[in-house]
This record gives structure tokens, sequence and C-alpha cells, in this order.
């Protein structure tokens, strides 16, 4: 009854009338990202519960692509795109030591911002190494579990670069709506680390030092939205 209710509550939710309107989102205030976010989070949830349904079908991807369609995900301007390749991200010479050597410092008004922020960085430093932990230490009965902990990893570096942008904070509301959003996955995060080390011991250890990190970046994310509000207060007061 209770999961029979749950569909029910989704498929009002995500009814025609209330997909956002993403080509008038400059003139949002922080509710009206409160609800369009909330949609997308209706939307990803429906994706996390086919892939705990499905995920272990060889045709997996596509059964699921074929049975959400467009779900309406938030959308937001592929401003850099045409400047971001495949090289940029995986070259050779990619997160090496002295890359940045003799590199134009990125400052507030870059599309890159997020990319130079500790936050992101830290964030980013988490997801890394969860890769490692998911292909090296995780027993292959929990492989599935450590992927959906990556997909949460994947959509915090998504909301904190839309939340941190090129740093000039112009639409504040969805900074700060894209860093609650981001507080939101840290604490799942959070809470499946405290449950999977409860039910696994073996890995109590390792989970706490994960979380550690996730904790830090927790209260830096923090001290990045109570910023993010100064910025709106000024721009009400203008």
């Amino acid at each position: 009854m209770h999961g029979t209710a749950k569909a029910e509550e989704y498929r009002r939710f995500v009814d025609d009338r209330n997909q956002p309107d993403w080509n008038n989102s400059e003139q949002w205030n922080e509710f009206q990202w409160e609800q369009a976010l909330k949609y997308s989070d209706h939307s990803a949830a429906r994706y996390f519960r086919m892939l705990d349904r499905f995920g272990d079908l060889p045709d997996a991807e596509e059964l699921i692509a074929a049975s959400l369609g467009d779900l309406g995900f938030f959308e937001f301007d592929d401003e850099f795109s045409e400047d971001w390749t495949e090289e940029d991200e995986f070259g050779d010479g990619a997160e090496t030591e002295g890359s940045d050597e003799g590199s134009d410092p990125i400052v507030p008004g870059d599309a890159m911002f997020f990319e130079a922020s500790p936050l992101y960085k830290r964030a980013r430093q988490i997801s890394l190494g969860w890769c490692n932990i998911e292909a090296s230490v995780l027993a292959k009965e929990d492989h599935m579990w450590g992927l959906i902990i990556l997909l949460h990893l994947g959509r915090l570096l998504s909301y904190l670069s839309l939340s941190i942008g090129d740093g000039t904070f112009v639409r504040a509301v969805a900074n700060i709506a894209f860093g609650k959003r981001s507080l939101s996955q840290i604490n799942t995060i959070l809470g499946e680390l405290q449950t999977k080390s409860q039910e696994c011991p073996k890995y109590a250890g390792m989970f706490n030092l994960v979380s550690e990190h996730l904790l830090e970046t927790h209260d830096m994310l923090i001290l990045h939205v109570e910023e993010c509000r100064r910025h709106n207060e000024d721009d009400e007061v203008a």
C-alpha cells in the first residue's frame, strides 16, 4: 500500500502542469527553484528504482531508457561545452602534478571557475577515491550498491558545478537551490555508508574515513550556501 501511495504521488507530481518552464528560470525565486528541483528529484528517484529492479539484466540501460522517456531533469545553458573536449578531461596530462604551471589563473566570470573551487576539488577527489573503492575493494555482491553511491556522487558534483558556477553569483537563488541539493546528496551518501558499515563491519574503517571527508565537504558547503545568501540579500537591497 505504501509503495502504491508513493507511485501515485509521483504520477501527480510529474503531471505536465508541474513540469518546470526552464526558459523562464531567470525569473524564479528560491521556492520556484526548489519546486523545479523537486520535480527533478522525483524523476531521479524513478531512475534509481528501475536501476535497482533491472540493473542486473544484460540490456538494463536500454530497458531503463525506453521505460523512462523524457523525465524532465533540470536543464542548464550549455555555454561552455564547445570549449570542453574529451581530451581536456582524459588527456595524458590530466590531473598530473604541476599541470597548472604557466596557465592563467581562473577568476570569477570564467565558465570553468567551479573547477578551481576548493569545495568542488574536494568533492571530486572523494568521487575519484570512490571509483577506486568500487573497482578494487567492494565485494562482487556490493558492486551495485557501490554504483548507486557513485551515482549520488555524480549528482553531487553536478549540483556543485551549478551552485558554484562562474563565481559571480548573478543568479544567487539558483546557487542556493543547487547548494541545498548538494547537501542533500552528501546526507544521503553518509546515511548509506553508515548503514552499510553496520551490515558489513569489514568496511567500517574505510567508510568512516570517507565519511570524515564528506563531513568536511559538508561544512565547506554550508559556508558556500551562506555566502550565496549574502549575495542574494545584497541583490535584493540593490
